[in-house]
């Protein structure tokens, strides 16, 4: 990644910690990056693919889940499969009351489109 992705990882609602946690494909060519405090808390991915003279660049939209109550941290852990094409993605949290912390937490996995 490099320097232009920064906007993208700071909206409205301040850093999404984007790079929190981050999985790589086993050739090296899909990235999935998580941003847990993307939205204020709600999270968010970013998927990047790498072109054959080694320029990054992010495919389509940042990634939200949905069914999360509150701040679900969606993002705090991700992993990739070795073709690059699945992925899960963890929240730590999927309710928060005041003054207290729980890691009640989800995953939500998806399939992207078959490299050929």
């Amino acid at each position: 990644m490099d320097a232009r992705t920064e906007a993208d990882s700071t909206g409205p609602n301040g850093p999404a910690n984007q790079g929190f946690s981050v999985a790589i494909s086993a050739d090296a060519s899909t990235a999935i990056v998580g941003g847990y405090f993307d939205a204020s808390g709600v999270g968010a991915v970013w998927v990047y693919t790498q072109s054959v003279v080694g320029e990054w660049s992010q495919q389509g939209q940042k990634l939200v889940g949905t069914g999360g109550v509150g701040t679900s941290e969606q993002g705090f852990s991700v992993a990739l499969a070795a073709d690059g094409n699945t992925a899960i993605v963890g929240g730590r949290t999927t309710t928060r009351s005041p003054g207290r912390r729980g890691f009640s937490s989800a995953a939500s996995a998806g399939r992207g489109p078959s490299k050929a």
